[in-house]
């Protein structure tokens, strides 16, 4: 234990600099998450989130080269230093400048949303976690199998742009249900760091550890972009508590020449459907084709319950062409074949009324919203955060008080993704969601109300 001290303060000695950067940085970060929700980021924003990674990544480089494992001779293995006492004082190095300044952060940035962070233990602990397998293990694994920061440097680049050009597959593929595969590549990561460190801290065996790390890097990517959609429609029935759900119907519709109109008909108030994917193709005398998603349109329905409260909801038109548009042009159709996922929703709490010149709207399940204006423009931005989860979705209203019978504006804000996880991006401490409405005068803020109504996803089916 003393020989672990001994190393931790000479690292700490050593790295002093960048040390004080990564706390300074820590301190940018924190008081810049700790303003209210804003609607646009500015150059700042995107230089502290930009640049607090990076100095992360360097620290845990340096930290980890300061005792080079790609070395034959230096002093660690001459002494010789037991491995596990080297780990412990790196580990400890890491929990000291790296972690309790990240969970401080974490604490203050909710705090200044008007949330307690230990009032969300799960979600605390999974911010950590997504904290760990992010930033940490991939930075040590890293410097563990180099022996420059040039050489980390040109590694870590040539990771991000393979975690890159995945994410941009798995966003477009995945819409609905991304916190599967993000959810996989985050545990294949975490496995695959953790082999590298344990075969460097056990051996180390430098050539092996450098090439499971370049191996299997792009082997996760291509399974993660390869996986069938129904595993994840699987696991996604796993987490989701269903009832009894209603008998439903697709409806399709011949817009035009070349394209079909789906909606989902049969849903019962105060339920909400929606269709999250198509994937199938028409089939007319020329052949069969496959059919692209080529546009929404929507338009709302108000009702009124027993208690007088007025419900608005959206029904939605998913618009779809063949590709190419020659094969459906002026053909009679024969049939249509695939699989539709839709989405039901349903009410979490009765609508909520607050008036657009309000500074601050708190809401249980919304989180902390505010309205902001886009520079001098009559175009509004309602945006919500939520402390390490995704706000709700919401449906929402905009009424002129002095005409409360006729509808401004109506729409519904629904996710890309229905994680049952928390976030499913584990490093954002204040997740946002946001819609935007037009034409209100500033000058009479005071004469608009909006109703808000939180939704939550009963089942992806």
């Amino acid at each position: 234990m003393r020989l672990a001290l001994h190393i931790f303060r000479k690292d700490a000695r050593c790295l002093w600099y960048e040390c004080a950067v990564v706390l300074l940085l820590t301190v940018l970060f924190t008081w810049n998450n700790a303003q209210p929700p804003r609607s646009m980021m500015g150059t700042f924003d995107a230089l502290i989130n930009v640049l607090a990674p990076i100095a992360w990544f360097l620290l845990v480089f340096r930290l980890m080269q300061a005792d080079p494992f790609p070395s034959s001779d230096h002093d660690w293995l001459t002494r010789p230093i037991p491995r596990t006492t080297l780990f412990s004082a790196k580990a400890l190095f890491i929990v000291t400048f790296l972690f309790l300044p990240e969970a401080l952060a974490c604490c203050a940035i909710a705090a200044a949303q008007g949330f307690n962070a230990f009032a969300y233990p799960g979600a605390f602990a999974w911010h950590l976690l997504g904290f760990l397998a992010i930033v940490v293990l991939p930075a040590a694994a890293i410097g563990v199998i180099t022996s420059s920061i040039t050489a980390a440097s040109s590694a870590a680049l040539l990771l991000t742009v393979a975690c890159w050009l995945t994410l941009s597959m798995t966003l477009i593929r995945w819409q609905g249900i991304v916190w599967f595969p993000l959810l996989l590549m985050l545990a294949g990561f975490t496995g695959l760091c953790s082999l590298v460190l344990a075969i460097q801290f056990r051996w180390p065996l430098t050539t092996l550890a450098r090439g499971v790390a370049f191996l299997a890097v792009p082997l996760l990517g291509v399974i993660v972009a390869l996986l069938p959609l129904n595993v994840g429609f699987a696991a996604q029935h796993l987490f989701i508590r269903e009832q009894a759900l209603p008998t439903l119907c697709i409806e399709m519709l011949r817009h035009s020449n070349s394209d079909l109109l789906f909606r989902v008909v049969g849903v019962p108030q105060p339920l909400q459907g929606r269709i999250q994917r198509f994937d199938g193709f028409v089939r007319t005398p020329r052949g069969k084709s496959p059919l692209h998603r080529s546009g929404t349109s929507s338009h709302s329905m108000n009702s009124i319950d027993a208690d007088g409260v007025r419900h608005t909801t959206m029904e939605s038109y998913y618009s779809y062409v063949t590709e190419p548009q020659s094969v459906f042009a002026g053909e009679p159709l024969i049939d249509v074949d695939g699989t539709v996922w839709v989405v039901l929703y349903e009410p979490l709490e009765r609508p909520e009324v607050h008036a657009l010149s309000a500074a601050t709207i708190k809401s249980p399940l919304m989180g902390s919203c505010s309205i902001d204006r886009l520079g001098m423009s009559e175009r509004w931005n309602f945006r919500c955060s939520s402390p390490f989860r995704n706000s709700a979705d919401v449906c929402w209203t905009l009424r002129d008080r002095r005409d409360p019978g006729f509808l401004q504006q109506s729409g519904c804000m629904h996710g890309y993704d229905y994680s049952p996880v928390h976030a499913p991006f584990p490093l954002s401490v204040a997740a946002s969601t946001y819609f935007s409405f037009s034409n209100v005068d500033a000058r009479r803020l005071e004469d608009f109300t909006i109703t808000v109504q939180a939704l939550a996803a009963r089942c992806l089916c």
